[in-house]
């Protein structure tokens, strides 16, 4: 049987939803909650994730004449993109645990929205007012829309 990325990443994944869920198990929930609670959201996700990484896994099975015609998965800059992206999202979560969100939030999104655009550059103004709405919009989602207390940073406190 032949490994093709399909499946190689679905079953990555399906690994990754069984860590997460063994972590999701860790968060509190107040003895005065009523509601479903704070595991609701990332149950649910990882709920949809493993159904998503079933689905890519049974479909590579599907076309036999794609998986003979299939190309590598990333090419040398593929996977130096994808590192560097690595390395922002690790700079980004120890922000978060210094800045807050608040701070952290809008450089990560202006990063991640140039690297992303490709070889449609985006103007220095388009990307920091995306930058902030975005920023805005997860905060007001989550603070207002979930009451999830996002983190405040260390240096802020």
């Amino acid at each position: 049987m032949l490994l093709k990325k399909d499946r190689i990443i679905s079953v990555f994944f399906l690994v990754v939803a069984a860590v997460l869920l063994v972590f999701v198990k860790d968060i509190k929930i107040p003895n005065n909650l009523t509601g479903p609670g704070p595991r609701i959201m990332p149950y649910l996700s990882i709920f949809l994730m493993i159904i998503c990484c079933i689905g890519v896994f049974f479909e590579s099975f599907k076309n036999k004449a794609k998986q003979e015609q299939e190309k590598p998965f990333l090419s040398l800059a593929g996977w130096k993109r994808l590192t560097t992206i690595l390395g922002i999202l690790i700079v980004y979560s120890i922000g978060l645990l210094y800045l807050g969100f608040l701070i952290a939030t809008p450089f990560m999104a202006y990063t991640l929205i140039n690297m992303l655009s490709g070889e449609h550059k985006i103007s220095i103004v388009t990307g920091v007012v995306a930058a902030i709405v975005i920023t805005a919009a997860i905060y007001l989602l989550f603070s207002v829309g979930f009451n999830v207390m996002l983190p405040p940073g260390m240096l802020l406190d």
